[in-house]
């Protein structure tokens, strides 16, 4: 850095701002006041960072509709951000091992598929809005079995969807992860 006719701070550390090429990039982000599981948390910190982000199509197999997105067989490890609503539809994935992923939704994930991760591997879902575990996805009330895997993360509601139909037991969502609801703090 040129100082002109100064010098770095007087105390005993004497601390420097670094320049504006990429390589001494600064990361400064005003969401301190968020869970930074939090969407835009996750993503400020991402931009920051400069890491390319993918796209809808490199995550959903067929095409680019996210309201109806069938996971791409062995995703490439990366950040993929998804303008809008994602739906997740299939008969269950398992994500690639070894690999670590992070899926920003800028808006609400629908999950309509059963969600594996191996071990080795990293998944978060983070969104904008509410997360939502279809109402068809679930194990018998004395199973262990896991539905889905991984870190979610919504900015507002987590829903486990049921029947609400007595006397009728509903099915249990059993998660092997973390879930996260009001991550960022509006609700």
């Amino acid at each position: 850095p040129s100082f002109g006719k100064g010098q770095a701070s007087q105390d005993p550390f004497n601390w420097q701002v670094s320049g504006n090429s990429s390589d001494t990039r600064e990361v400064f982000t005003d969401t301190h006041n968020l869970i930074p599981t939090s969407y835009r948390y996750l993503l400020e910190t991402v931009d920051g960072s400069g890491i390319t982000k993918k796209s809808v199509t490199d995550l959903c197999s067929g095409g680019s509709d996210p309201s109806s997105c069938t996971l791409t067989p062995n995703l490439s490890n990366g950040v993929y951000q998804i303008d809008g609503n994602l739906t997740l539809n299939g008969s269950g994935y398992t994500f690639p091992a070894n690999k670590d992923f992070v899926i920003l939704v800028n808006g609400n994930l629908n999950i309509n598929e059963e969600i594996h991760v191996p071990i080795g591997s990293t998944v978060i879902f983070s969104a904008k809005g509410n997360i939502t575990v279809s109402r068809s996805l679930g194990e018998s009330a004395s199973s262990t079995t896991q539905t889905i895997e991984g870190l979610y993360s919504a900015d507002g509601n987590f829903v486990a969807d049921g029947n609400k139909n007595c006397p009728t037991p509903d099915l249990r969502l059993n998660v092997a992860g973390s879930v996260i609801a009001n991550a960022g703090r509006s609700g």
